[in-house]
């Protein structure tokens, strides 16, 4: 019996060992490494990326700060491009290490790279990373592509772009991150499924999130904060352009627009339902926290 145990816990401690094995990613690296420790790091996470996809390293762990500089060539729209195409089923999480500080947090940036920051296709997770400094005409913080499922998760900061992020045709999930102080909207919705279930949209100064082009967003927890100013018309925390809001859990609250539903605002065609959660405190000068066009559908629970 005393054996049999010793055994059991052998496995258990090679199925933890094997659980965390990870691929590290910091500018003093070089891609000649291995990249298993921090010490032999690879340089560019686009490397790591390309080595995650075809071994079973499935972690890769960024050091510091990763811009322009570190990822040496780019793709022709954004400083960090993730092609996931051999198994989409499987996910790629990518990481800093919880609890960094100083020159140990981990930070993807565009500052200096005139484009947008990262672009995804594929089947990613973000935890414990600040993906900032988007440039250029659109400036995106993430820009997903098609048929890709991103879910950005505990400690994930997307902040200082144009739009922090643009979902086209794609599935994201927000999933404990923030997305926060962009200069655009936080989430733009397009033709694709947004899904929030914890964190916060806060702060953005165009909007929390927009959705169009027959986008569907659904908030079942987490906060949409500070978003707006008086300078847009409606829907300082969701605007409903075109598609679909469902709200089941959560809360809206202090968002602005000049207009009309600082809150809320709904389109005429398009759709917002609520059937849980909390919209309050949000400023406009008519309807401040849900205001509907005429010949806009769905139903909320009036507050």
């Amino acid at each position: 019996m005393k054996n049999f145990f010793i055994y059991v816990l052998l496995i258990t401690l090679s199925v933890s060992v094997y659980a965390q094995r990870t691929y590290y990613v910091s500018a003093a690296g070089s891609n000649s490494n291995d990249g298993l420790s921090d010490i032999t790091s690879f340089q560019t996470l686009n490397h790591a990326f390309i080595m995650a996809t075809s071994t079973d390293i499935k972690t890769i762990t960024v050091i510091g700060t990763l811009n322009i500089l570190s990822e040496g060539q780019i793709s022709s729209r954004s400083v960090f491009s993730f092609t996931h195409r051999n198994d989409r089923d499987t996910e790629i999480l990518i990481t800093g290490i919880p609890g960094a500080t100083g020159n140990n947090r981990a930070v993807l940036s565009g500052i200096g790279s005139g484009n947008n920051v990262v672009d995804t296709f594929g089947n990613i997770r973000f935890e414990h990373i600040e993906i900032s400094g988007a440039e250029g005409q659109n400036g995106f913080g993430i820009v997903m592509t098609a048929t890709s499922e991103l879910i950005i998760g505990t400690g994930t900061v997307i902040r200082g772009n144009s739009t922090g992020v643009q979902i086209h045709s794609n599935t994201c999930i927000l999933d404990g991150g923030e997305i926060r102080d962009n200069n655009g909207s936080g989430v733009a919705v397009v033709a694709s499924t947004f899904t929030m279930r914890n964190g916060i949209i806060r702060n953005n100064h165009g909007g929390g999130v927009r959705i169009t082009v027959d986008g569907n967003f659904t908030m079942s927890g987490g906060s949409i904060t500070g978003n707006g100013n008086r300078n847009m018309q409606a829907g300082g925390g969701v605007f409903v352009s075109n598609g679909r809001f469902n709200q089941t859990g959560g809360s809206i609250t202090n968002n602005t627009a000049g207009l009309a539903g600082g809150g809320v605002a709904v389109r005429s065609g398009a759709t917002f339902v609520q059937t849980g959660g909390s919209i309050s405190n949000n400023t406009a000068q008519q309807s401040p926290n849900v205001f509907r066009e005429r010949g806009a559908l769905g139903s909320d629970l009036g507050r």
